[in-house]
């Protein structure tokens, strides 16, 4: 009996220390092995037939005439593979690059089917880093959860994570919908870390996943009224009198403003480096087009 219940004992402590982790690891390759086989020799989405060569098209011409209407982190991943696939002809004849107005349907399918390029390897590298955005997220889901709490609950999470038809589907992609979960939820994984901390490696960090948030996906602007109702109710929650409460509020709604600097600082070389090559002139006329389109300018 004795011996029974230490080796009980001797399992847990296994479990508690190391198993955790080794199921967790576990779970996150079962995930990725299903997503890569699934990966080979599936067809092209639509979404994919813009953003693939779009993003090769960032870092080769550095120019974003293309697929403007998402932010360019998560293509500039996906094209980045492409830049060791030799002999890739560019389409810079075609109306689709030269004339059109975000020719982005045009653009894609002539620089993938009827340019001599080798589409489907192509395609296949283009989604490999991808599969490492779902990993990232699913590390931050497991470890955030186990934070708050604790082991079983990290795994069970990380179990309907791994299993999730809509993340094995999506996550081998190359779209920006995942990409952006993983931009929002690091984002605000280390924003409450900082507030918890309120160390400068904390507001550095925090500042630097906020940037790389926000270019994953424009809708990931809104992390910027969801960050200050944190802080509201962070200095709420730590306070006690208004006086107390404003002062704390204050303090940290500075040390936001510094966060959102540091962002800054983070998605303007993307976006300066992507108009390197965009004619000013261009970039004026098709912004013109292409905000009419939402009634943002008459």
């Amino acid at each position: 009996m004795k011996q029974s219940t230490a080796s009980y004992q001797s399992i847990k402590v296994f479990l508690n220390k190391h198993g955790v982790n080794l199921i967790a690891i576990g779970l996150l390759s079962f995930m990725l092995l299903m997503a890569f086989f699934s990966v080979k020799d599936d067809s092209l989405t639509m979404d994919e037939a813009s953003h693939l060569p779009a993003g090769y098209s960032y870092l080769t011409q550095k120019d974003m005439r293309i697929n403007p209407e998402h932010p360019p982190l998560i293509k500039e991943l996906a094209g980045f593979p492409l830049l060791f696939i030799r002999s890739i002809n560019f389409p810079y004849d075609i109306d689709g690059w030269q004339k059109d107005i975000n020719g982005q349907w045009n653009y894609g399918f002539y620089f993938l089917y009827k340019m001599g390029n080798p589409a489907e390897k192509m395609i296949f590298w283009g989604r490999m880093p991808m599969l490492s955005v779902l990993l990232l997220l699913g590390i931050y889901l497991f470890k955030w959860t186990r934070e708050l709490f604790g082991n079983r609950a990290s795994l069970l999470a990380l179990f309907l994570f791994s299993f999730s038809p809509t993340f094995l589907a999506h996550g081998r992609l190359v779209t920006t919908d995942v990409g952006a979960a993983a931009g929002i939820f690091i984002a605000t994984y280390y924003f409450i870390r900082f507030l918890k901390e309120k160390t400068k490696k904390s507001l550095i960090i925090a500042g630097i996943t906020l940037g790389l948030a926000e270019l994953t996906k424009f809708s990931a602007i809104l992390l910027l009224p969801f960050f200050g109702v944190l802080i509201f109710v962070w200095a709420v929650s730590q306070t006690a009198g208004w006086r107390s409460f404003l002062k704390t509020f204050l303090i940290y709604l500075g040390y936001f403003i510094a966060i959102i600097a540091i962002a800054y600082l983070v998605v303007f070389p993307f976006y300066q480096y992507l108009v390197l090559n965009y004619p000013a002139e261009r970039q004026v006329r098709d912004s013109r087009f292409l905000l009419s389109s939402f009634a943002c300018i008459p």
